[in-house]
C-alpha cells in the first residue's frame, strides 16, 4: 500500500507538470517487460496457459497503445484527466 500511494503521488506530480510522455514511457516499459517475461515462458507451458498468455499480451499492448494516445492528446477522456 505504501508503494502504491508513492506511485500515485509521483504520477499526479508528473501530470501537474504536464509530463505526459514520461508517464506513458514508464507505463509502457513496465507493461512491455511484463509481456516479454510472459513470452519467455510461452514454449514451456500448457496449451491453455498459452491462450491466457496470448490474451494477456494483447491486453498489455493495447494498454501501451492507449496510454501513448493519451500522452499525444495530452488528456485521457476515459480517466477524466
Amino acid at each position: 500500500p505504501y508503494l502504491q500511494r508513492l506511485d500515485r503521488k509521483y504520477g499526479i506530480a508528473l501530470l501537474r507538470q504536464r509530463m505526459y510522455w514520461v508517464i506513458a514511457g514508464v507505463l509502457g516499459a513496465y507493461w512491455a517487460r511484463e509481456t516479454l517475461s510472459m513470452a519467455f515462458f510461452y514454449p514451456h507451458v500448457s496449451p491453455s496457459t498459452r491462450i491466457m498468455i496470448s490474451v494477456s499480451c494483447i491486453y498489455h499492448w493495447a494498454k501501451i497503445a492507449l496510454v501513448s494516445m493519451d500522452a499525444s492528446n495530452k488528456c485521457s477522456p476515459r480517466l477524466g484527466i
